[in-house]
């Protein structure tokens, strides 16, 4: 497991994305955030190296369809773990700069409205993972 990046009492565990087909398509990030405080916070923006652009989105059914929608920022409530996974919450890597390729590393910035900029290291899976790598 990539270890607990923390700041303040706030943190981010587990951080891995897929491998991407190219650059011309975008890749996907997941973790957990971790508040271990009594106050919540906000993932209000989320960037990275190896991306033009980074974007949080959901899955969402409508109509017994999938699809993902972007979301501006997200709740992080007090006391709360909240799980990025496939199939639920991610992290969109577009316009990437380079191909994400199984066994590198990227780091992802996240900035919350409290916590501030908390940097973490994402191991990279393979394009169909399901999981972080081991």
């Amino acid at each position: 497991m990539v270890p607990l990046a923390q700041a303040d009492v706030l943190g981010v565990e587990g951080a891995w994305a897929r491998a991407s087909i190219g650059t011309s398509r975008p890749a996907a990030a997941y973790f957990n955030i971790v508040n271990g405080s009594a106050t919540g916070d906000r993932l209000v923006a989320i960037g990275s190296e190896v991306a033009g652009s980074a974007t949080i989105h959901r899955t969402v059914s409508h109509d017994d369809v999938m699809r993902m929608e972007p979301i501006g920022f997200l709740p992080i409530p007090a006391g709360a773990t909240v799980r990025f996974a496939p199939g639920g919450l991610h992290v969109m890597l577009m316009d990437l700069k380079r191909p994400l390729t199984k066994g590198m590393s990227i780091t992802l910035s996240l900035t919350f409205e409290r916590a501030g900029l908390v940097e973490v290291t994402a191991i990279v899976a393979g394009i169909g993972a399901t999981a972080p790598p081991q």
